[in-house]
């Protein structure tokens, strides 16, 4: 008596998800072609893939070509008002930082506040530069905001205002 049910289970289980699968399918069936039928398998979905591919944007050159143009007229501009070496490169000089605007307003910060760039880049970064830091002191743990790197460089500066002003700038010069 006991194998019939079991039987009996199995069947109907195996009964009801076939039901579902049938019904899954459409009227058609499995693979029934018609004109009605959908030629992309991903517009019966609301325009949006299911493909993690192609959720990633693919960039362009043109952008490439545009950000190097960019830095170097953001490197004639830094070395024509005297902030940066007219033998450096902004790419060189920011490498490191998370992004352009960190290491603009930290070069616009070490001159405002009359603090050493390559001490100021070394709290904020973490990585030692290969120039000279034997000025800097004792470094403080990577990974510093601008904030807190000015004030280990220069007690008697109003960090707070001075890392305000130099964001401030960074912000028009990426403008």
């Amino acid at each position: 008596m006991r194998k019939q049910w079991m039987i009996f289970a199995v069947a109907a289980v195996s009964f009801s998800f076939g039901a579902i699968q049938v019904r899954a399918q459409g009227p058609r069936g499995a693979g029934a072609g018609g004109t009605d039928a959908p030629k992309d398998p991903e517009a019966t979905h609301t325009g949006h893939s299911l493909n993690p591919v192609k959720w990633v944007k693919k960039g362009s050159k043109k952008t490439v070509d545009a950000n190097s143009d960019r830095d170097k007229q953001l490197t004639s501009r830094l070395q024509a008002r005297g902030l940066i070496p007219a033998n450096a490169d902004l790419a060189d000089t920011c490498a490191g930082f998370k992004g352009t605007s960190d290491c603009l307003a930290a070069i616009h910060a070490s001159h405002n506040a009359k603090v050493n760039f390559t001490c100021l880049k070394w709290d904020m970064t973490g990585v030692q530069p290969k120039a000279d830091v034997s000025s800097c002191g004792t470094p403080g743990s990577g990974g510093m905001s601008l904030r807190e790197g000015i004030q280990l460089l220069n007690a008697d500066a109003n960090a707070k205002a001075e890392a305000k002003v130099a964001e401030k700038q960074a912000h028009n010069d990426l403008k």
